[in-house]
Order: structure tokens, then C-alpha cells, then sequence
């Protein structure tokens, strides 16, 4: 099956993105961290990493829920940002660039089922479906989780 093409994803000039692989227990993570490089220019602040030539100010994990048996991942998605950079659409764009990375590499990808209030109203706008389609399903306990496919999926 050819791979669709998916949006690109357009950051404002002063930040990039990073992403780190990491072995846990023998569970496969995966970091999508959003950087800051004008903070390099002033020095670090407080204690956080600098990659790529940028500060470390968000991040999605990619937590692995179960391994299929195509020997790929069904991943959960949990974040964080600074609440300095809030409202200012860089947690959607973190969310995309996550959620697109999943998908070009055969995975699937969902909400955790136990979304922040900042993370629904990403969830449910219209920000993030301009990067892929977003299906809600409501569990049985009522706490809806959000799966995510390509934009060119039915």
C-alpha cells in the first residue's frame, strides 16, 4: 500500500522539533520533544535539555498500549508544554508531528483515554484535523479516547 502524503507541518521559525527513541523495560518509546532555539541565545534556563540547538519546551510520548502482530505498536499519546506556550497552537503542532511520525511508520495512535482538559480541547478543534483524521469513540465508562489515521483513510 503506497504511503499518503500528509500535511507538512509549518513551526514558527524559532522552534524545531526532536525525536528520541528510548528502550524502557523493553517497551519501545518514543519522545517527540518541541525545542526553542531562541532560548539559547540568553543560556539554558532552569535545568532543561537542549537539543538541536534549542531548549526543550513540550513533549509527546508514545507509549506503547499493546504490540500487534504486524510487529507494530498501537501507541497512547501523553503530553506537556509549558504553560507559557499555551494557547498559541505548538501543542497541536506537537500532537500532529507525533501522531504523523506513528502513522508513516505502520503504528496506530489514540488519546490515553484520560485526556487533561488543555489536551480534549486540542482533541475535539479543528487545529489538529488538518494534520489527520480523528475519530471519538466513547468508552464504557463514558471518558472518550480519540484514534487517529491518515487524512486520506476512510
Amino acid at each position: 500500500m503506497p504511503k499518503l502524503s500528509q500535511p507538512k507541518i509549518k513551526l514558527p521559525k524559532r522552534y524545531c522539533f526532536s525525536i528520541v527513541h528510548s528502550v524502557v523495560d523493553y517497551e519501545n518509546y518514543t519522545y517527540i520533544y518541541l525545542n526553542d532555539k531562541s532560548l539559547t541565545k540568553t543560556g539554558m534556563i532552569d535545568n532543561r535539555w537542549m537539543m538541536n540547538g534549542g531548549t526543550r519546551i513540550g513533549r509527546v510520548t508514545l507509549a506503547p498500549s499493546s504490540f500487534r502482530k504486524d510487529k507494530k505498536f498501537f501507541y497512547r499519546t501523553h503530553s506537556t508544554l509549558d504553560s507559557k506556550y499555551h494557547g498559541k497552537g505548538l501543542g497541536t503542532m506537537m500532537y500532529a508531528k507525533a501522531i504523523q511520525w506513528a502513522l508513516s511508520e505502520g503504528h496506530r495512535v489514540s488519546s490515553s483515554g484520560d485526556s487533561s482538559m488543555l489536551a480534549k480541547r486540542m482533541w475535539t478543534g479543528k487545529s489538529i484535523r488538518k494534520y489527520c483524521k480523528v475519530v471519538a469513540r466513547v468508552r464504557a465508562d463514558g471518558r472518550p479516547i480519540w484514534y487517529c489515521y491518515s487524512k486520506g483513510v476512510k
